[in-house]
C-alpha cells in the first residue's frame, strides 16, 4: 500500500488490485458526489450562472483526478495524462490543470529514490554522481527523472522507476480485461480485449528500462544524419532494468515553448514533429506510441528551432506485412475505388460482417484520420479539425460490423496523439510534402491519388 509522508512525497504506490480499485471506485463516487451536488444548487439559479458552476465544476474534477491519479501512477495516471490533451472540446482551464499529469505529478521521498539507486546501481547515489538534485525535473506515470551531474562533467538525467509499478500495472489490467470483455459482448466488432493485450504488451516493456535503452539508441542512429532532430544518448553504464540514465538536454518544455514561441517557430517545430513521426512509421517501421506533450523539448536558437524527442519505453515494431497491410489499408482508401476498398478490407481482416456494411462510410472515416495530407498545401491543426475527426469517427464507423486490428489501432491511437499535439500548437504543416513520397516512394511507380475536397472537408 503507499504511504504518504507530506514532509518528502512518496513512499510506495498500491499495487493490488484490490487497493487499486478501491482508489478509482473512491474517485468515481467523489466526481459523482461532485456533479449531484450541483445539479441540485443548479436547479435555483438563473442560466448564466448554471454555466459558471458548470465550468466551476470541471475545474474541481479535475484536480480530483489530478491529486488522486498522481498519487495512483500507472496505467491509471497514463489515462489522465491521454484525457490532458487529446480531447479537443476541454476547456483550456482543465487542461491546465491536467497536464500537471504529463511530467509534474507527486514524486517520490528521496530516500526512496536513494534506496532505489544503490539497489540498482550498486553503490550509493552520493558515490555515483558528482552533483544530484533532489527535485524531479519530471514525475511520469512508471517513473520520474533527476538531474544529475557525472565525475567527468557531463550532465545527465536520470529516470528511477516507481516500485512495484509493474505489479500495479498487472492489477490495473486485470480490471481492465474485465471490463473489455464486457465491451466485446455490448459491441462485438470491437475487440477490446485485442486492444488491451496489445497494450499490455508495450506498457510491459515499458516497465524494463533496458528495452527503452535499446529502443532510445536505434531511434538516435536513425536520426542521426537529421539535424532537427534530437535523441538523447543514453548511458549504459548507470543504467538498468529500473534506472536509465541519459544525456541532458537542455530545452524548453511544451507548455512554454507553446506560451512563448511565435506561430511561425511553432510551424517549423511542429513540421520537424510530423516529418519524423511519418518517417518512423512509413520508412523505418518503428515508432513510440505515446506522443504526449511531456515527450518533447525545444531548444532555440534565434529563428532556429530544434526537436528533443524523450521516452522510448513504449515502441511498437512493424514487420513487412504489417506494413503492407495498413498501406494497402490507406492507399485503397484514398484511391477512392469502392470495390478495391471493400477487396482490401475483406482481404486485411478488418470486417466482422460484410452484410450490412457501408463501405463507402467507412472510407470516408478513414480519410477523415488522414485528412492533413490528403490536399497539396499547407494544412492548420486547429480544434474545429479535431473534433470534426473525432465526431466523423463516431458518425461513420459501424462498431457492429468493423473488426479491430491491433496494429491498425495501436496506429490509430499515434495518429490522435500526433494531431493532438499539433493542435495545442495550432500549427499549419505541408503534411502531404512529408507523407506522400514516404506512402508513394518513387521507386513504387505510384503517385497519391487526387481526392474530391468534398469529400473529406469540414
Amino acid at each position: 500500500m503507499a504511504k504518504k509522508d507530506s514532509s518528502d512525497g512518496l513512499h510506495g504506490i498500491t499495487s493490488s488490485w484490490l487497493g487499486r480499485t478501491w482508489k478509482t471506485s473512491a474517485i468515481g463516487r467523489d466526481i459523482a458526489k461532485e456533479i449531484a451536488k450541483n445539479r441540485v444548487k443548479g436547479l435555483f439559479v438563473t442560466k448564466a450562472a448554471r454555466q459558471s458552476m458548470l465550468d466551476d465544476e470541471k475545474e474541481v474534477i479535475a484536480r480530483l483526478l489530478r491529486d488522486q491519479l498522481g498519487r495512483l501512477k500507472g496505467l491509471a495516471m497514463k489515462l489522465g495524462q491521454m484525457l490532458s490533451y487529446m480531447d479537443a472540446g476541454m476547456p483550456d482551464s482543465v487542461r491546465d490543470i491536467l497536464a500537471s499529469l504529463q511530467d509534474r505529478s507527486e514524486a517520490m521521498a528521496p530516500s526512496v529514490v536513494d534506496g532505489l539507486i544503490k539497489s540498482e546501481l550498486g553503490q550509493d547515489r552520493q558515490r555515483l554522481f558528482a552533483e544530484w538534485r533532489s527535485q524531479p525535473i519530471g514525475v511520469a506515470s512508471i517513473g520520474q527523472v533527476h538531474w544529475a551531474r557525472l565525475s567527468d562533467g557531463r550532465e545527465v538525467a536520470v529516470k528511477i522507476q516507481y516500485p512495484e509499478i509493474a505489479k500495479a500495472f498487472d492489477s490495473d489490467f486485470l480490471g481492465l480485461q474485465v471490463v473489455g470483455n464486457l465491451i466485446e459482448a455490448l459491441l462485438p466488432g470491437f475487440e477490446m480485449p485485442a486492444v488491451i493485450e496489445e497494450l499490455r504488451a508495450r506498457l510491459k516493456e515499458e516497465c524494463d528500462y533496458s528495452f527503452e535503452l535499446n529502443n532510445q539508441e536505434t531511434f538516435r542512429k536513425l536520426f542521426a544524419d537529421d539535424p532537427d532532430v534530437i535523441v538523447p544518448a543514453t548511458i549504459s553504464e548507470f543504467s538498468t532494468a529500473r534506472v536509465l540514465t541519459t544525456e541532458f538536454i537542455k530545452g524548453q518544455r511544451f507548455a512554454d515553448f507553446q506560451k512563448g514561441a511565435d506561430q511561425d517557430t511553432k510551424n517549423r517545430a511542429a513540421t520537424i514533429i510530423y516529418r519524423m513521426v511519418n518517417q518512423s512509421v512509413w520508412r523505418h517501421h518503428i515508432f513510440n506510441g505515446d506522443p504526449h506533450p511531456g515527450n518533447y523539448l525545444f531548444v532555440t536558437s534565434g529563428a532556429q528551432v530544434r526537436v528533443a524527442f524523450l521516452d522510448f519505453g513504449c515502441v511498437k515494431r512493424w514487420n513487412q506485412k504489417a506494413i503492407r497491410v495498413a498501406s494497402s489499408f490507406l492507399h485503397s482508401a484514398l484511391a477512392g475505388d469502392p470495390d478495391e476498398f471493400r477487396r482490401v478490407c475483406l482481404e486485411i481482416g478488418v470486417i466482422r460482417r460484410e452484410v450490412g456494411l457501408d463501405f463507402e462510410a467507412y472510407r470516408l472515416s478513414t480519410l477523415a484520420t488522414f485528412r492533413p495530407l490528403v490536399f497539396a498545401g499547407s494544412f492548420t491543426f486547429s480544434k474545429e479539425f479535431l473534433l470534426w475527426m473525432n465526431k466523423s469517427m463516431d458518425e461513420k464507423v459501424d462498431k457492429f460490423r468493423i473488426k479491430a486490428i491491433p496494429d491498425l489501432t495501436f496506429l490509430a491511437r499515434l495518429w490522435w496523439g500526433l494531431y493532438s499535439v499539433l493542435t495545442m500548437l495550432n500549427a499549419t504543416v505541408d503534411c502531404q510534402a512529408i507523407a506522400a513520397p514516404l506512402l508513394y516512394p518513387p521507386e513504387s511507380g505510384k503517385t497519391m491519388p487526387r481526392v474530391p475536397r468534398h469529400s473529406v472537408d469540414f
